[in-house]
């Protein structure tokens, strides 16, 4: 099963804590690359369906690349959570 489809299974304000490391989009072997408006919808819709199945006042923790810090803070505060 996708994971897109996966998280929709799961309850609204159930989950204690997501901890992820998403992809990229930097053309890694293992990856699919998207171009930069597909990669943007992609992430903002799981930090948005995490943000909708968290229990208030969790938390959303992830990795990200050093180059990349301020595309991965905008999209977060797009789908709802503060810094």
């Amino acid at each position: 099963m996708d994971c897109m489809e996966g998280i929709k299974q799961i309850d609204d304000l159930s989950v204690d804590l997501i901890l992820t490391d998403p992809p990229y989009n930097v053309g890694k072997e293992f990856e699919k690359y998207l171009d930069n408006a597909s990669f943007k919808q992609l992430i903002r819709k799981v930090f948005q369906l995490g943000y909708i199945k968290l229990k208030n006042d969790r938390f959303l923790i992830y990795t990200c690349p050093t180059n990349n810090v301020d595309f991965f803070i905008e999209n977060t505060k797009f789908a709802g959570f503060n810094f």
